[in-house]
């Protein structure tokens, strides 16, 4: 996989939103010109140290990477490991969560990058898990960004367990006009085989800009070096796909 050799810079800030000020940690390439850049969106642990480090990881590879804090509806950049894990620390660091709320949020932050100084003008999403589905979430919102790759996106066939009866993500389906690909793990409890293929088939027939990746013999979460599922053969696989993909979509010749 092709990583730039210079320095990485770091910033830290908060960007209003639609319910007060989200905390984002962005990392570019020190003096690289007009870059594309990438959301990258956490799991449900939160924006931890490891989370950063995998974006500034990202950034190596020529990007401009946004981390956003999408908990801060409960508090400012609270993980479950800071909330010692216990059976509390879930509903305390998921309180105000909602799709549409994430989807308001990724929409302000891909705006805030798509213009600012440094940019190039195209915006990527990708997430884990949680994250995955937000990415998901932004894929449907029309142009609102470029390319997205969703790793073992959760709940995508399901209401928003905030929001009773509210429409599935992948209800949002026939929004996708841009590209998409998604990675599902063999061993992933959270969306059996079954639950992909319900996914690949809510897409029409030509929705050939759109990917469910089926990915043998790894579980939930492989794709994130600090995890105890991470799997350093496969991740190396679909990561080389991902960042081939994005180059072909954020950097058309």
């Amino acid at each position: 996989m092709r990583r730039l050799e210079m320095a990485i810079r770091e910033e830290e800030f908060d960007l209003p939103v639609d319910e007060g000020e989200m905390a984002i940690f962005l990392y570019e390439p020190e003096d690289a010109g007009p870059l594309p850049s990438i959301i990258m969106v956490h799991d449900a642990v939160g924006l931890t140290v490891e989370a950063r480090e995998q974006a500034r990881w990202l950034a190596g590879h020529g990007y401009t990477v946004a981390a956003p804090d999408v908990f801060h509806r409960a508090g400012r950049l609270l993980t479950l490991p800071a909330l010692g894990g216990g059976p509390d620390a879930t509903p305390r660091i998921r309180a105000g969560m909602t799709n549409d709320g994430h989807c308001a949020d990724i929409t302000r932050l891909a705006e805030f990058l798509r213009t600012r100084s440094g940019s190039d003008g195209r915006v990527g999403l990708t997430g884990f898990c949680l994250g995955g589905r937000i990415s998901f979430l932004g894929a449907t919102l029309g142009g609102v960004v470029d390319a997205t790759v969703a790793f073992y996106p959760t709940r995508l066939l399901e209401s928003d367990p905030a929001v009773p009866d509210s429409p599935w993500p992948v209800h949002g389906a026939g929004n996708v006009t841009n590209p998409l690909l998604m990675f599902f793990p063999a061993l992933d409890g959270f969306n059996p085989y079954s639950n992909v293929e319900a996914i690949r088939a809510a897409f029409p027939d030509a929705a050939d800009h759109v990917r469910a990746v089926w990915v043998e013999d790894a579980d939930h979460a492989f794709a994130q070096p600090e995890s105890e599922a991470y799997h350093p053969e496969r991740a190396a696989e679909v990561w080389e796909e991902a960042l081939a993909f994005f180059d072909r979509h954020l950097r058309p010749v």
